[in-house]
This record gives C-alpha cells, structure tokens and sequence, in this order.
C-alpha cells in the first residue's frame, strides 16, 4: 500500500489541532520519548543519528551520520525519514491509523497560513489534557506564539530554478542538491536547496540556543521531520519542474547505516531511494504535472572560475551583521556566451568559522546603499545565509560529534545584479560593497543569555566569473 505524505496545514487548525494524524504522531512521540537513549527506537536514539555531542555511541550506534553540504544531503536525509515514519507507525495507537499512518509536511513557502508552525507544535495539552509533546520551549518565542515566517527565510525560487543537480561550488554554483563528495558529516559548501530554505528555517524556528538551530539537536525537536519531509518533497517536486539526479555510480552505489521499525541494522543505497512510490511506498499529496520535455543528466560544465576580486582581511560578523568592501576593477566586461552559456559572475562567502550559531539569518547585500536600513525590496539583495551547523567548523566543536572540522562556504550568482550595476551612474567597482544584515524581526531579547553573541568569522569574501 502506498501511503500519502499531507500537508500539516491540512490536517488541523487553530480551532481544531488534533486531526489523527497529528494526535498519532504526539502519542508516538511521547511513548518513544519513553524509551532510554541506548535503544534504537528511542526519541533521543533517533536524533542522534543526525547528530549528539559529547556522548560516546553504543557499539554499532549509526550516531552523527546527517550529511550537509554534500550531494548526499537529500537521499540520506530521504532514507533517514522513512525509517523513522516506520518507528513511529509503529508506536501510534490502533484507533488513530496505524496501519496508513504517514509523516506530514510542513510547507511554509505558499504564504498565510502555512507560514506559521501548526497549531498542534504550538498548543500546550492533549485532547486528554495531558502535556503535548510536540511543543518545546526550546525555539524562537514569536515562532512558538504562531508568528509567520519571513518570506525571505522560506523562499524556494532560487533553489528550484537550478539547472543541475550537483556542481563543484568551487567559486561558482553548487546545483540544486549540492557539490559532489565522499562522507560529508558536514561538507565544503551548501546546495541550493541546503542553502534555502533548508538552513534558514532551521535557525528560524530555533532562534538562539533552540534545538532546531544546532545539527546536534536538531531532530529532538519534533517539527524537524516535517520540515525534511518538505525537503523531501521539494526534491520530488524539483525533479518533475526541472532536473534529474545524478547518473554517477559513485553517488548511487553509496550506502548509508540506519536503524530500522525493528530497532534492527540496515544500509540503504542511493539508487535504493530514488523514486518514493516504487521504492519506498510513500508519495505526497501535492506534486506538479510530470513535464513532457525529456532531459539530459547534465549540462556542459563551465570553465574552472576564475578568482576576479577578494576582501583584503576576514571580515567578523556579530548578532547586528557587518560590511565590507571590494576591488572589483578586474572583473572582466560582460563576454558574449559561449556555446549558449553565459559567463557568470558569483559572490563566495568561504572559510566561515564560529563557536556557536547566533540564531540569526542574514541577508546578503551586494553595494546597498550605505545608510541602512537597506531597502527592503530585492534590488541589491543576492541571497541569505543562516550558518547552519556553524559548530562543526571547529576543531573543539567536531570533535564533539566526532568528525573533523570543516569552514563554510557559500555562492550566490550576482551576475544580474552586476550588469544592472555597471550601467548605474553611480557604479564604482573599485569600493564594491558587501554587507550582512539580520533578517527583520531576528533579535530575541534572551540572545545573550543563550550564548548567542559569539561571532561568526568569515576568512574570505571574493568574486568569481565562471
């Protein structure tokens, strides 16, 4: 039987929270929250799987195997949810559609009211009363008080207009499911689709110190999995609007350690994930059209980018953001495209390094004007970054979940931007400027309290043409 994946907006409201669904997976939750965290269909087993620090595994515990900034991101993350829907269906009660019970989606990019997190994360009690386990207290207080979203945070358009599936990201693109790796715990640089709305909401709905804020706490918080099963179904979404995965059998041959319904060890493969409904017996309530146009598994590779302009020093960004300016006098006029592509030009945050991540989401500016506010519109803006598992980028902080470190990076494709700048009166390359700034409505006023105004620094801000 195929099971059907339903937007969480669709299975309550404000007045009625308790569909089912929703009812099942709270007593799920609170029986599986039961369980000790050596046991494999525990609440805390299973969060650990993404990610726990400071504790040592059980012997043959698949503990802190999340893949980010990586091309592995979306299919483990895929395998990952369906074993844990398994654990769940297992743990909901009779009477509340256990045999068809199936994991919800958050979807938060089509506006009012789903850009709020669902009444029944938000609400206290149970129907009987008793305390509702899909509530913590441990997220941003207006998002728990059913504030919406920004639609900055949330905003999927960039991630499912890319072309491909994977790219290098090495000064340029990384593609929709990000860069190709081995065993990324925590890789090189974030896909599109990582990069937001993936990130931007964890550290939303976090705030600072949250669970959802930190990849090691990350799945304690039981809005996590619809917020993956939305990846999910983006994935699905993205392949049927515009790309196709990647054919490569070093992606596809790749296995993964879980746990099962049963508690039991399994490796799944990519290839073994590929496609929901034949493979894995789930499909979501919302999909689009399957398109008619036959694709191609790639599209010619760009030259190597080459390195145009860099920030002279790392720039140290605090809870309020920060700016910094570049030569850009060497960038290369506009070239006339080769073989149908385009050159590009694209903005590199890189070697990002922090203790612990502010819960802030910036917006990322290039040359605004130089009195903020900056405008609120998207005429200068090229993007947000959220430095989502900022604490595995230290030595300290990767040894925790036993991995080692690894900076962060981040592109965004500027060119439009830059094209519309050079024909400004007001264009000087030489003092191009590029600032961070706190998405509106991120300043918590128990910030620092939590730890939170421990700086990020980023080693190198540069310009690319690819």
């Amino acid at each position: 039987m195929t099971t059907v994946r339903r937007d969480v907006w669709t299975l309550g409201s404000e007045q009625e929270p308790w569909d089912p669904v929703l009812l099942g997976y709270a007593r799920a939750v609170a029986a599986m929250q039961q369980l000790p965290l050596t046991e494999p269909r525990s609440w805390r087993y299973q969060a650990a799987i993404h990610g726990i620090a400071g504790a040592s595994p059980p012997p043959g515990a698949p503990w802190n195997e999340c893949q980010h900034a990586t091309w592995y991101f979306l299919p483990w993350h895929r395998m990952y949810l369906f074993q844990f829907e398994q654990i769940v269906r297992s743990f909901v009660p009779a009477g509340l559609g256990a045999d068809e019970w199936a994991l919800p989606y958050w979807n938060y990019s089509d506006g009012s009211p789903g850009d709020a997190l669902p009444p029944a994360f938000r609400v206290e009690t149970l129907p009987d009363g008793s305390p509702n386990p899909l509530l913590v207290p441990e997220r941003r207080v207006v998002v728990n008080a059913g504030k919406p979203l920004p639609g900055v945070v949330t905003d999927v358009s960039a991630a499912l207009a890319e072309q491909v599936f994977t790219e290098s990201g090495f000064g340029g693109s990384t593609g929709f499911g990000g860069p190709r790796t081995g065993f990324a715990h925590q890789g090189p640089a974030f896909g599109a689709l990582e990069a937001r709305p993936h990130g931007p909401v964890h550290v939303w709905v976090g705030g600072a110190g949250g669970l959802m804020t930190d990849p090691d706490t990350a799945a304690l918080d039981p809005i996590f999995w619809l917020h993956h099963a939305n990846m999910d179904r983006l994935w699905a979404t993205w392949l049927v609007d515009t790309g196709v995965n990647p054919s490569s059998q070093f992606w596809l041959s790749r296995s993964f350690r879980l746990r099962d319904a049963g508690g039991d060890r399994v490796r799944m493969r990519v290839r073994e994930v590929l496609d929901p409904v034949s493979d894995l017996n789930y499909t979501y309530d919302s999909l689009p059209t399957v398109a008619a146009a036959e694709r191609v598994a790639a599209m010619p590779r760009r030259r190597r980018p080459l390195l145009v302009a860099a920030a002279k020093e790392p720039v140290t960004v605090g809870r309020a953001g920060a700016s910094v300016e570049i030569d850009a006098t060497g960038l290369p006029e506009p070239a006339a495209a080769a073989a149908g592509r385009e050159p590009r030009v694209y903005l590199n945050l890189a070697d990002i390094e922090g203790e612990a991540n502010p819960g802030v989401v910036y917006e990322v500016y290039l040359d605004p004007p130089e009195d903020p506010p900056y405008p609120a519109g998207a005429e200068h803006r090229v993007g947000v970054v959220s430095f989502f598992g900022i604490e595995q980028s230290t030595p300290a902080g990767a040894a925790a979940s036993g991995r080692a470190a690894h900076g962060m990076r981040y592109s965004f494709d500027v060119t439009d931007l830059v094209n519309r700048l050079r024909s400004s009166p007001g264009w000087d390359p030489a003092n191009l400027r590029v600032a961070l700034r706190p998405v509106e409505g991120s300043e918590e006023e128990d910030a620092a309290a939590a730890g939170a105004d421990r700086p990020i620094r980023i080693g190198t801000i540069s310009l690319y043409q690819s």
